[in-house]
């Protein structure tokens, strides 16, 4: 799949910018930026550890999933 086909079937944008706090008692650090392609609807949200980050991945995917089997 080319990235056009991917925005343009609605799919949106999810970014992870991961780093660590090494005084901190978590050092793992994470945000996840998610939305739409043009940036007007876009969210986030931070976390201490990485099975978090892949919970949120998951349930963002899963939620594009859902929006394209109902269109």
């Amino acid at each position: 799949m080319m990235i056009r086909d991917a925005v343009d079937d609605g799919f949106g944008v999810l970014v992870i910018r991961v780093w660590h706090e090494p005084d901190s008692e978590k050092p793992f650090r994470a945000r996840l930026i998610y939305g739409g392609v043009d940036q007007e609807n876009s969210a986030g949200a931070t976390a201490t550890d990485p099975d978090d980050v892949v919970e949120a991945v998951r349930r963002w995917l899963d939620e594009r999933t859902r929006e394209k089997a109902n269109s």
